[in-house]
């Protein structure tokens, strides 16, 4: 996003007028009475993109919830009054502070308080090197595997604290450990979903009152014939990929070998090999789709993988697949 659109306040100068009045504007909506401070903090994302966040901190020992400043400021760029912006800051921290928490701060230390909550996401190696320094993780084909206490889940979202080696040797558990519970609990909490991508199409068109306003894309029919794969929620489900069977249960489902192209970290699309696409140009979707569509905090890779259902294993898409594959 462009930090310069505004006329009247460029983004530092919105930054400090939303922070000195979204006290105000919690006040209106509802009892601020806990509320004890307000401040702009510094937040690493995914892919090591650094955003700004407004803290509320809060009395006792409730979790903080952290405000995301860049969707507020797109809305004052696009024409929003500040009123407006400061009223819908404020329903966002209401509902983040109605979000259902399992835990509080204090608890991060307490292993048997966290062991049931330990997850993991699936993120580039590549483009997340300097965080990945500092926490456990597993590589897995050219990605990592990060663990994260997950904090509090809702329809709206979910929260989550990643796993740092500090923490790690406080609990007196190895990666391994971690590991084991991130796997089972991943599953117990997000169970994988997938759906065909014309069944997904059908779902967004029957919420929406605009069915006419969607085309598919020219070629392309009404049952292209690859598969969306993520979790319940659609937060982070990349990762299902990593669990036990799943990738084994789809290739049975459809009897044949499949690409799985990383869509972003939050999905992947499953698509068998014979389906008539040359292995070139699924390569060239995922980096298409990388440059132009997804963004930066959310990409999961540029590289395609293949799974052998005879082998059951998944590799990196290869220029010795492709010769396979044209044989």
């Amino acid at each position: 996003m462009n930090k310069n659109m505004c006329e009247s306040f460029d983004y530092e100068q919105f930054v400090d007028y939303i922070a000195s009045h979204l006290f105000d504007g919690i006040s209106q909506e509802t009892d601020a009475g806990d509320v004890i401070d307000i401040r702009v903090v510094p937040v690493i994302r995914n892919n090591e993109r650094v955003t700004d966040a407004l803290r509320v901190c809060v009395k006792g020992s409730k979790p903080y919830p952290l405000i995301d400043i860049d969707p507020f400021y797109e809305m004052y760029c696009m024409g929003a009054k500040m009123p407006q912006v400061i009223h819908e800051l404020a329903r966002s921290y209401i509902d983040s502070r109605e979000r259902q928490y399992f835990l509080c701060p204090d608890d991060l230390m307490s292993f048997d308080k966290v062991k049931d909550k330990i997850i993991f996401r699936l993120i580039s190696r590549g483009r997340n090197r300097h965080v990945l320094e500092c926490c456990p993780c597993r590589d897995f084909l050219d990605l990592s595997i990060t663990y994260h206490v997950l904090t509090g889940k809702s329809e709206g979202g979910i929260s989550s604290v990643m796993i740092t080696k500090f923490m790690m040797e406080e609990w007196g558990i190895d990666e391994d450990i971690l590991y084991r519970l991130a796997i089972s609990n991943s599953v117990r909490h997000f169970p994988p979903k997938v759906e065909s991508f014309g069944d997904v199409v059908t779902r967004l068109m029957d919420s929406t009152d605009d069915e006419e306003d969607f085309q598919w894309p020219e070629g392309m029919s009404d049952d292209p014939g690859f598969y969306v794969c993520t979790n319940d929620c659609g937060i982070n489900g990349a990762g299902v990929i990593c669990y036990p069977g799943l990738l084994e249960e789809f290739g049975e489902m459809i009897g044949e070998d499949f690409y799985i192209l990383p869509s972003s970290i939050h999905e992947v699309l499953f698509l068998p090999a014979h389906m008539g696409m040359l292995p070139q140009e699924v390569i060239s979707v995922v980096g298409s789709a990388n440059k132009s569509v997804v963004s930066r905090e959310e990409i999961l890779s540029d590289s395609v993988y293949y799974f052998r259902v005879k082998s059951g294993k998944i590799q990196k898409y290869s220029g010795q697949i492709a010769e396979e594959l044209l044989q």
